[in-house]
Order: C-alpha cells, then structure tokens, then sequence
C-alpha cells in the first residue's frame, strides 16, 4: 500500500468537503467538537496547525508536518487526519442520525513552499467566509483561527 508523501518539516494545505456538498457543520456545536478534536490530535501527532477555517460544507487547514516521523511508514499529518476525520464522522452519524460516509473520500493535501505563496494560501483560508457570505471579515468568522503550535 502506498501513502500520500508528506516531507518532514514542510506545510501542506490539507483539505476536504461533505459528501455530495452536504454541510458537516450545522451549529455551534459541531464546530467546537471539530476544533477540539483537531485540537487534540495536532498536540498528539505533534503537527504544527498555521491556519485553519472551518465551514459549514468543508474546511481547509494549513499544517506542518513535524521534523520527525512517528513510528509508522505513514506521516504525522496522515494518521493525525485519518483520526480526526474517523472521529468526527462517528459522531457525526451518532448525532444525526446519518448512515455512510460523512467527507468526500480521502483528505486532499498539497504541498506549500513558504515563501509568496504560503503567504497568499493562508490570507485564502481565512478570507474564505468572506468570500462566501458568511462574515464581514475575517475577524467576525469564529471558525477561523492561526498559529496553533504544538505543545
């Protein structure tokens, strides 16, 4: 089996969508549980968070991958996303009642040179519910946040 390569030490833009566009955040709730599970596997997986948004139909994050690999042929980030995307959905399909799969398959990732454009990709991310209504700016969307080191 291959997995996706992820580079010790770099940023990647991490990302993914409900299934079918169907909204994976409905209310205040849903959100914080997202953020503190992610919360607690960045801090697990000693992964480095740069910016996040979360979004009622998906979310994208902005991660660095630590400059040492876990004890598995998998990267940080990709057991970190694979815990936390299984998490939620288990409490997704509790809360709501919902059989089948809750994100649009695998999470994507790409690879970010820090440089001009890491710097374009995080305004994006944070731009993101300005763009699409949701806030005036950036600093009235919650669900937006930077720089979340790991402990």
């Amino acid at each position: 089996m291959s997995y996706r390569e992820i580079h010790p030490d770099q940023i990647y833009h991490v990302y993914n969508r409900g299934t079918c566009a169907m909204d994976i955040f409905r209310n205040k709730s849903d959100y914080q549980r997202f953020t503190a599970k992610l919360l607690y596997y960045l801090n697990a997986f000693n992964v480095e968070l740069h910016a996040c948004c979360l979004m009622p139909n998906h979310f994208h994050l902005l991660l660095q991958e630590p400059p040492i690999r876990p004890e598995s042929s998998k990267s940080a980030i990709s057991l970190m996303m694979q815990r936390l995307l299984n998490s939620y959905s288990k409490y997704f399909g509790l809360k709501y009642n919902h059989s089948g799969v809750v994100f649009q398959g695998k999470f994507k990732s790409k690879f970010v040179c820090k440089d001009e454009y890491y710097e374009h990709l995080k305004q994006y991310i944070l731009d993101n519910p300005v763009r699409k209504g949701l806030a005036n700016n950036r600093g009235n969307w919650p669900y937006s946040f930077v720089n979340i080191g790991h402990q």
